[in-house]
């Protein structure tokens, strides 16, 4: 509880009355300090009263228009206050806004209920410039009695929160070779054939076969006995593996790589929420494996699962690291030398060269005797060295899926392999770095190169046995490469 300066001013003039009598010697001045002096304490004491008995009536409101908005996206907040009957004192109600939203205007997320009156309300909007989890907290009253010589404030209600997500990226393009995927993310089929629910294929009855797999049907009309294959039934459990390194923050804000791989990996989560199925989530920065979550199919699981993805932000990088165009200088590891041979097949030609004592064989032993540092540079990898620790120990069918870029070759093979050991099938999805580069920094036929080295590089992943690779981008750019080029060498042809 305060106290107001009307109240204050009481103070002062029993002071003086009860100084005043003192020193003139009236009584009766003495007796009016006294009055006034109870009257306040008796007006406290009310007051305190009122306050405890208001709070308890009163019913204090405070609903969100959404749960989950996009960062720079509005939000409507209504607050409503309302008591069963009017009472004497007047009240502020006033909104407590997280310190990181923006109130289009901040007075609209005050209102008065005055004395007399049952019911007020007030709405306003919020805008967040970041992304995360937040809380609002309880409005806070301020009630004031009629006199004016109290004022208490006090929160009332309940806080509510909101999750302000990344906006999500223009033209998501997910496919291979500048083409779209025709079927949607997660879906996945086990290519077997058992005892199950879907209808499968007819065959002709051979010994083993139990009686309940006959087609009578078929049976009748092919003079022979037919059974029926069902699709096999298989508890697949999904491994979100995200890469995080700090190569994945180039682009512009809000459309970077991770932010076009975060859409797949959102896709896959509510795929398996949809379906009840297991789904981990392993996310790696330059230091190593950030996040953790090992397989689960509950609703509180798949929650946790899609606010870390949601949280997800590039690993932020060092001094030194960026290029003369503002771009992560990491990604010019991505060149051919990152991908001309495998650590086994470094070792190996190491070896032959060793036991070869040509002139050819002494020349260029010098150029792979780092084959040793070449294979642990692939292990100390934080994305090959997460998918060995953590998917060996996921048990039953497991489907891995991998999102990353194309910066480090090499080491995305490796781990691709590695993941391929653990699972029963890998799909891949690759951010192309020539697709979210500034435009303005290289001409559309060098774009259009790095673009088929990148074509090369996933076709390249696809052809490891059980591997499916797809790129991930804009549309619109990816777009552009192509039908440049496409007229740049039409142009071309015409003029010859």
């Amino acid at each position: 509880m305060e106290v107001t300066r009307r109240y204050e001013t009481g103070v002062v003039l029993v002071c003086l009355l009860a100084g005043s009598a003192w020193l003139f010697d009236r009584p009766l001045l003495l007796v009016g300090a006294a009055g006034i002096g109870a009257s306040l304490l008796v007006q406290q004491y009310l007051f305190v009263h009122d306050v405890l008995a208001t709070t308890d009536d009163l019913t204090l409101t405070q609903s969100l228009s959404r749960n989950r908005v996009s960062t720079d996206e509005e939000l409507s907040v209504a607050v409503r206050a309302a008591l069963p009957e009017p009472v004497g004192l007047s009240m502020t109600v006033e909104a407590q806004p997280p310190v990181a939203a923006t109130v289009r205007d901040p007075t609209q997320r005050r209102f008065r209920l005055a004395a007399g009156e049952e019911e007020a309300t007030t709405t306003f909007s919020l805008r967040w410039p970041v992304a995360g989890k937040f809380e609002c907290a309880p409005p806070t009253v301020t009630l004031t009695d009629q006199a004016g010589l109290f004022r208490s404030t006090v929160p009332v209600g309940d806080d509510a929160s909101v999750t302000v997500v990344p906006r999500r990226p223009r033209s998501l393009h997910v496919g291979m070779a500048g083409k779209g995927m025709s079927t949607a993310f997660g879906e996945h089929k086990t290519g077997e054939r058992g005892v199950g629910l879907d209808p499968g294929e007819i065959r002709q009855y051979v010994p083993g076969d139990t009686v309940r797999q006959i087609d009578w049907k078929a049976t009748a009309r092919m003079a022979q006995p037919h059974v029926r294959e069902f699709d096999a039934e298989t508890d697949l459990s999904t491994a979100l593996v995200v890469d995080t390194r700090s190569s994945m923050e180039i682009g512009m804000a809000g459309e970077t790589k991770l932010d076009y791989l975060r859409q797949v990996a959102l896709a896959y989560i509510d795929n398996a929420r949809a379906n009840t199925e297991p789904i981990s989530l392993y996310t790696v920065g330059d230091g190593g494996v950030t996040t953790v979550r090992e397989p689960d199919a509950s609703a509180r699981h798949y929650s946790h699962v899609e606010t870390d993805v949601h949280d997800l932000v590039p690993t932020p990088t060092g001094d030194g690291e960026m290029d003369e165009n503002g771009e992560a200088a990491a990604r010019t590891t991505r060149g051919r030398t990152d991908r001309t041979r495998t650590p086994r097949q470094a070792s190996e030609m190491e070896s032959r060269l060793r036991r070869d004592d040509s002139s050819f064989g002494r020349t260029l032993l010098p150029y792979v005797t780092d084959s040793k540092r070449y294979v642990q540079r692939v292990e100390d990898d934080p994305l090959y060295k997460t998918i060995r620790t953590y998917l060996r120990g996921i048990q039953g069918s497991l489907v891995t899926v991998i999102l990353t870029d194309d910066t480090h070759r090499m080491e995305v093979r490796e781990a691709v392999r590695a993941a391929r050991r653990h699972s029963e099938h890998v799909l891949v999805f690759l951010a192309p770095t020539v697709l979210f580069e500034r435009r303005d920094v290289r001409t559309v036929e060098t774009a259009y190169e790095e673009y088929v080295d990148f074509e090369e590089f996933r076709r390249d992943i696809a052809r490891i046995d059980g591997v499916s690779a797809f790129e991930v981008g804009p549309a619109d750019r990816i777009e552009s490469v192509l039908a440049e080029t496409r007229q740049t060498r039409k142009t071309a042809v015409r003029g010859q």
